[in-house]
């Protein structure tokens, strides 16, 4: 394991530093050394991301681009028609095909949604074509994202290094929540998780996982790393120093992605019961102040 690698090459790296008698400079080349070890071992793992594709396509290209030096591949599982038949904006494919012409998406992977089938069963399903397109990529960690969800690029490199450095093979971090402005944060009765990059073998699948340390969606949870299960070669961990930004109701048209969810609860939900949520203000951290002006009177699209 790469973990292993790691702790390997620090005892090579604390014997060569025997050598060194002035305790000062043995002390740097120590932490230069394993911090160079560290980053080589992370560089030559394998960090992908499949994006679930649906509705808001408006802020695809700013999400991609909160993650994409911090990862090695990227693939969009797209449907031109809702869980329930209802089609896609006309500019979502447009949309795709400029990303991956820019570079931002490496893969685009068309999902069929079958009205017969249950929402959150054909969400599993289309997510675990994402992770299977990952694994033939070659990727050693994964993780599945919306388009409506955002990291901070030094919190991301960071994570990865503590993954790598304790053999973390399941990783899970806190979800802030904003409203219907990028500067409005949710204030939540109870925390909310999400599922980190996580290590992907030959079984990992991507489903409900009721081993999980944390509560999150059930159409995120790797169920497995390796063949025994979460009980036996899994390591879980939360991440306190990483937060997932979900911008949960920044949309051009934010109805239109509640009645298409494949939570039910929120198909009957209006403008004004998602004006009335209580918010605290933020700041504007990925600049998606001038994407929300550019669509114009927002209360007016969604009414």
């Amino acid at each position: 394991m790469i973990g292993n690698n790691y702790i390997f090459g620090k005892r090579i790296i604390c014997i060569r530093a025997c050598f060194i008698f002035n305790r000062v400079l043995r002390r740097r080349y120590r932490t230069y050394c394993f911090e160079l070890l560290l980053n080589n071992l992370v560089s030559k793992c394998k960090w992908g991301v499949s994006y679930s594709v649906f509705d808001g396509h408006e802020l695809l290209e700013h999400s991609i681009r909160s993650i994409r030096n911090h990862v090695d591949y990227v693939n969009v599982v797209y449907q031109k028609s809702s869980w329930y038949g209802v089609p896609a904006d006309d500019g979502l494919l447009p949309c795709l095909y400029k990303l991956r012409a820019q570079g931002l998406i490496d893969e685009l992977i068309e999902y069929t949604a079958n009205p017969n089938i249950s929402a959150p069963v054909q969400e599993i399903n289309k997510r675990n074509m994402g992770l299977s397109a990952a694994k033939r990529a070659g990727c050693n960690y994964f993780m599945t994202m919306d388009t409506d969800e955002f990291y901070i690029g030094s919190e991301f490199e960071n994570a990865k290094k503590y993954i790598v450095k304790n053999e973390i093979t399941h990783s899970f971090c806190n979800i802030v929540n904003y409203g219907l402005l990028p500067t409005d944060r949710l204030v939540a009765a109870t925390p909310s998780f999400v599922q980190f990059m996580s290590k992907i073998g030959r079984f990992s699948k991507l489903g409900k996982n009721q081993n999980n340390i944390c509560l999150i969606d059930p159409t995120r949870g790797l169920t497995k790393y390796s063949m025994f299960g979460i009980c036996r070669g899994d390591n879980q961990y939360f991440l306190s120093n990483i937060q997932m930004h979900h911008f949960t109701y920044l949309r051009k048209n934010v109805i239109f992605k509640m009645k298409n969810s494949s939570s039910k609860q929120n198909h009957n939900c209006s403008y004004s019961d998602l004006s009335k949520k209580t918010v605290a203000k933020g700041p504007d951290l990925f600049n998606l102040m001038p994407l929300y002006n550019n669509w114009g009177n927002t209360e007016d699209k969604n009414a």
